[in-house]
């Protein structure tokens, strides 16, 4: 592996294969399939990876809506390994595998896999500190799967490592005084400085 593969992982998708889905309010979101996300790790890396499916469950909710839960881990042979989060609504035989879907392409992202969509969504920012503490409890709307998705990920990410706080850039995830990751915009805005 070599930073032609991390440059191939980062490179932004064709305008052919990037969709839109609504979002809150009258927003829109771009994303790309999870078809499209896997065929780019198997191209860029020649298909040289590895991903462990490390827990797959159904989480009840109190309204009486299940989702799928499932935890995975992506592993590049140099690049390391990147853990996501995938959730889906228990509806349907294939819920759990879009559930699975989700959660590589959400491991994928922090290996820069379309995440040139998520940077047009929010500003760039050196660094930030994330706080993962106990959720509240909010009641759901009757139909409203997001929030209550939303929640159960949060759950999930806090019964996985108690509340601790974490310095890190938001691109590359590097700790704080560690080298960013070659393909990081912050590399880059030092560079050029």
């Amino acid at each position: 592996m070599s930073n032609t593969t991390e440059q191939m992982l980062a490179a932004p998708f064709p305008p052919e294969l990037v969709r839109q889905r609504p979002g809150s309010g009258r927003n829109t979101f771009d994303y790309v399939s999870g078809a499209d996300v896997i065929k780019r790790v198997i191209d860029a890396t020649g298909g040289h990876f590895t991903w462990s499916v490390t827990s797959i469950q159904m989480v009840q909710e109190q309204s009486g809506h299940g989702c799928w839960l499932v935890r995975g881990t992506l592993t590049i042979p140099e690049l390391g390994s990147r853990d996501g989060i995938g959730t889906h609504p228990a509806e349907g035989i294939d819920a759990a595998k879009a559930a699975e879907t989700d959660a590589f392409k959400r491991a994928a992202v922090k290996f820069g896999v379309a995440l040139s969509l998520y940077l047009d969504e929010q500003p760039v920012v050196p660094h930030q500190t994330f706080r993962i503490d106990q959720p509240k409890q909010a009641q759901d709307a009757p139909g409203d799967h997001k929030r209550a998705l939303a929640r159960v990920a949060l759950e999930a990410s806090r019964v996985a490592s108690p509340p601790i706080a974490i310095r890190q850039c938001p691109m590359c995830h590097a700790p704080e005084g560690k080298p960013h990751a070659s393909r990081c915009p912050q590399t880059q805005r030092v560079a050029m400085a």
